[in-house]
């Protein structure tokens, strides 16, 4: 019988980052943080844009993504790797760039969502079979005028730790497959690669 996984054994980076994500946009439509953010959405190079598709964006916006594991440099019984995600916020105001950062009478500033975000995952596990999350930093991305709007883009960095499942099963234990075969052309030579994974008694 083929060993089973959920989600959450299979691809605990991109369940954190969704889980980040409805937590932030659940947070901003029920009303609990007192203001809205139009766009909340895992990050696809938004900020990387030509500044004219990016002021096109509804502000203010907030992307979060998973940016890499590291070993967490301690030995358990069980594999286990720190997982690093970035929140990104954006705020556009029309009025100068500090009212961008501190926001005004109607509208809310990038320093507010700064806050408002590490609250709601400082020492939190979202539910999740992670460690709690830890704050690194904030950093500034970008301060100043982009075509026109004074705009401020900020990246809150958080870091957890995750257990990974492991096969308990032997490579020739394996259903899926019996043999792995592989092609591959580099300039002028081709080359291939034959492994049986499982031995002869098995088949």
């Amino acid at each position: 019988m083929a060993e089973k996984y959920d989600s959450f054994d299979l691809e605990p980076q991109s369940v954190i980052e969704n889980t980040m994500t409805e937590i932030i946009r659940t947070a901003s439509k029920s009303g609990a943080l007192g203001y809205n953010i139009p766009v909340v959405d895992s990050y696809g190079g938004q900020v990387d844009d030509d500044p004219e598709v990016l002021v096109k964006n509804s502000s203010p916006a907030v992307w979060v993504t998973y940016v890499g594991d590291s070993d967490p440099g301690r030995k358990l019984n069980r594999p286990d790797c720190a997982l690093t995600y970035l929140v990104i916020v954006y705020v556009r105001n029309v009025r100068n760039e500090k009212a961008s950062r501190f926001g005004g009478s109607k509208q809310v500033g990038a320093y507010r969502i700064l806050n408002d975000i590490k609250r709601m995952f400082i020492d939190q596990d979202l539910g999740l079979p992670i460690k709690p999350f830890e704050f690194v930093s904030t950093r500034p991305i970008y301060s100043g005028r982009l075509k026109g709007h004074f705009t401020s883009i900020y990246g809150i960095t958080f870091k957890t730790r995750s257990f990974l499942s492991v096969l308990q099963k032997k490579a020739d234990d394996l259903d899926d497959f019996l043999r792995l075969f592989s092609t591959w052309t580099i300039g002028t030579e081709k080359s291939e690669f034959n492994f049986n994974v499982r031995s002869k008694k098995h088949e």
